[in-house]
């Protein structure tokens, strides 16, 4: 018989006392083990050792364990040809699940399944990579939920209506009449925030808005514009672009954004057939900006749009659809009231004649805060 054909069956582990360190001490030298690989195999039992011994190797192991007060025994089995792929003392007793090298007994022991150390190890940098993934993603959250929590609590401050707003106006462009025009009127658009409030709130402020008007100042490089219809990454890149735009304009203007409730950009175009005005600005945020061209003395148009970003930096919403016209009944000023209306909802921009048509407003006469809007400011809880 091939002195390799012995086996140490375990029955039962040795109880705890000082005798174990000796039984486990002898079973790491016969094994080849560290201790703490032998202390696994001794807690494993009933269970047979994976490796095969010579007689007196065996018998030698047996009498270090019942000395310690184990139930064991010797058998006489095949020897085995294959050897584990991390253990090389210990006889193979299948494959790896990962990768189909030999593992052995105690590996399936030391990792709670049939792994060799390679595929470990891969896992292990796997979970951790996991662990980071979701540690920056959470990271992410708690900044974005931190700026959403800020821009909200900035918000709710501005919309408290027991101070005036400070808002600075800023003209980019040309000294050209049309921005002269423009900056002359800036106490016109002051009293329409007056009117309208009083009309949901009369005994609210007297100045509700207060504009400070800088420039014009002609930008060092065109403000960018935001692509249509771009992703969140998209918009990211463009608050980016537009920040770093933006600051030179303001050393330019002596302009501390931190000193004001809000900032208005109107970039001013120069003179041209008839006034036009256009305008982006986030619900909620801060800054608003707008392309305007001014005909002549007549304001109104730019007016408008400054109003509107203004709503929106306070947390108005867009009323109209996709073709620009008013979307019923929320987009009208006087909901209450049929087709044609008589003034222009500020979130619009247009007077409705009928559904899907209407005409621009001839005056801050014919501009409202219908209901809605007033709602989102928090200038009313019901319509009027």
């Amino acid at each position: 018989m091939s002195p390799s054909t012995h086996r140490v069956q375990l029955l039962r582990a040795p109880p705890p006392g000082p005798a174990v360190g000796p039984a486990t001490l002898a079973l790491a030298r016969t094994l080849q083990l560290s201790r703490t690989e032998a202390g696994l195999l001794l807690g494993a039992a009933p269970c047979v050792l994976p490796r095969g011994l010579a007689p007196d190797a065996a018998a030698g192991l047996l009498r270090a364990l019942q000395a310690a007060g184990a139930e064991a025994r010797v058998l006489e089995a095949p020897a085995s040809a294959g050897r584990c792929s991390d253990h090389a003392a210990l006889e193979d007793d299948g494959s790896c699940e990962g990768c189909g090298a030999r593992t052995c007994a105690l590996c399936t022991l030391v990792r709670g399944a049939r792994r060799c150390a390679a595929c470990e190890r891969r896992r292990s940098r796997a979970r951790h990579f996991k662990a980071l993934r979701v540690a920056v993603l959470l990271g992410v959250l708690c900044v974005a939920a931190g700026w959403a929590f800020s821009v909200q609590r900035g918000r709710d401050a501005r919309t408290a209506w027991v101070r005036p707003l400070r808002v600075a106006v800023v003209l980019v462009g040309e000294d050209t009449r049309g921005s002269r025009a423009l900056a002359d009127s800036a106490p016109e658009l002051e009293d329409w925030f007056a009117r309208e409030l009083r009309r949901y709130r009369p005994e609210g402020l007297e100045r509700p808005v207060q504009l400070q008007v800088f420039g014009p100042v002609v930008a060092g490089t065109p403000l960018p514009w935001p692509a249509e219809d771009g992703g969140w990454l998209a918009r990211l890149r463009y608050a980016r672009a537009l920040d770093a735009a933006l600051a030179p304009v303001n050393a330019a203007v002596g302009l501390t954004p931190r000193g004001y409730d809000a900032r208005l950009y109107a970039v001013v175009e120069p003179g041209g057939a008839g006034s036009f005005a256009e305008g982006i600005g986030a619900a909620g945020g801060e800054l608003g900006l707008v392309r305007v061209r001014v005909d002549g003395a007549d304001a109104t148009l730019a007016l408008t749009a400054l109003a509107h970003e203004l709503l929106h930096c306070l947390g108005a919403t867009d009323k109209y659809d996709a073709g620009g016209h008013a979307r019923l009944p929320e987009g009208l000023a006087e909901p209450e009231r049929a087709l044609p209306q008589r003034r222009a909802e500020v979130m619009v921009g247009e007077v409705p004649l009928a559904a899907g048509s209407g005409r621009l407003p001839e005056s801050l006469e014919e501009v409202s805060v219908g209901p809605v809007t007033a709602r989102e400011v928090h200038w009313s809880d019901v319509a009027p």
